[in-house]
Order: structure tokens, then sequence, then C-alpha cells
């Protein structure tokens, strides 16, 4: 019966799969009760799930955007565009985050409205920044407060991740005539990851991945004011 429901159904295989799960979890406790002997689910095939290829830009229209953009967006984007970290996270970044001399930074939080919490993975990650990121970010980085945020908006306030989007991406986008997200900047849907070995904090002569920027191209002139 239920692989009859899966054959007929003309639900997507991810939701399919859902309810497989859904409906095995009651199954397991109405048999732990005693109510049912049997297993339904067992030769059950379910649906193969579906990969759509991600949206993104390439690396000239990466380019484009980041040459349209205005401080501090612009190098926001171009952060973006070589590490793929996420405009939640680029929006908690601290000024103590980046690493000038070492071409580093470290992704410990993100901002999910007004609230700032630990990223998504939980457990700092670090990039290594191309030396024209690097050099770029100087004019935020260098001499200020450590806790202060990285990236202000015009009114002198840590960056929103909805607004960083709705008020500076899209009109750009429009400008271009381009569709598409912020994560579409991201070399993980552009090139796959890139890799190298980076210091895991706390566990010293351990070693975690991290992705390395420096062979995306990406290095346009900085603008000023």
């Amino acid at each position: 019966m239920i692989q009859m429901f899966l054959q007929e159904s003309k639900l997507s295989p991810k939701t399919c799969r859902n309810l497989v799960a859904t409906m095995r979890m009651l199954w397991n406790s109405a048999k732990g009760w005693g109510y049912v002997m049997h297993d339904p689910f067992v030769g059950l095939v379910l649906p193969e799930p579906e990969f759509p290829e991600q949206p993104h830009f390439s690396i000239e229209e990466a380019k484009r955007i980041i040459s349209l953009a205005k401080p501090p967006s612009n190098i926001a984007f171009w952060l973006i565009s070589e590490t793929g970290i996420r405009r939640g996270e680029v929006c908690a970044l601290d000024v103590g985050h980046v690493d000038l001399s070492d071409h580093t930074i470290v992704v410990r939080n993100s901002r999910h409205g007004k609230h700032i919490t630990a990223n998504k993975s939980r457990r700092p990650r670090v990039f290594s920044l191309s030396p024209q990121l690097a050099q770029a970010l100087v004019p935020f980085a260098a001499g200020r407060d450590p806790n202060a945020p990285l990236f202000l908006s015009r009114k002198g306030k840590r960056l929103h991740p909805d607004n960083f989007v709705k008020r500076e991406l899209k009109p750009i986008l429009d400008k271009l005539g381009l569709k598409g997200a912020l994560h579409a900047l991201s070399p993980r849907k552009r090139d796959g990851p890139r890799s190298n070995e980076c210091p895991d904090e706390g566990s010293p002569g351990e070693t975690r991945p991290c992705r390395s920027a420096n062979d995306n191209g990406l290095y346009p002139p900085r603008k000023r004011g």
C-alpha cells in the first residue's frame, strides 16, 4: 500500500521521503507499544531525490556586480565571492575576526534579524584571503576596536542581512539584468569547494579544511568614498 502511494504520488521525491520518515517514526512507536507486529517498510523503494543545479554567477558577472556596488557592500560582496560565507555571517563579522598580517578571517557568528548567535556549524571557520582582498580590508579593520562591526551601513549601524540584499544587491542585479541571490556569488556554487588546511582552534596539532580564495581571479579595484 505504501509503495503504491509512492508510485502514484505527485509530490516531490524529497516530500515523499519526509512523509515515509514520519510514518516510520509513528509505526515504530506503535510497534513498541504492541499495537502492531509487522513492518510495512521492509523492501520499500523510495524515489530518488532530485538535485537541481544551483544558480551561480560567472566570475565576470561577479566582477561586474562588485564594481557597481558602493562601499562597504563592494568589499562584502568580494568577501562572499572569495570565501562563500553566508550573508548573516558577513553581517556578524567584527574587526577582531580579521587578521591582516596573516591574510585570514575567522567566522564565528551569524546575524538573524536583530540577534547574533553562533554560526551554523557552531565552531569557528578560518578562511584565507587573497592579498588584494586583505589590502582592501585595511580601511575597515586597521586601528579599530576589535569588538566593533567590520562593516557598517550608511547610518553607522551593523549591516542587516535582509537590507544588505534588498537595498544593495537587488538594484545592481536589476541594472545588469541578472537573476540570482547573494549565495550565487559563492565559489561553492560557481566552482565547488576549494580547501587547504587551517588550524582548528582549541585543538592543538589538528587541522581542518578551509576554503582557499587566492585563485578565483576576483581582484576588482577598490572604490573609495
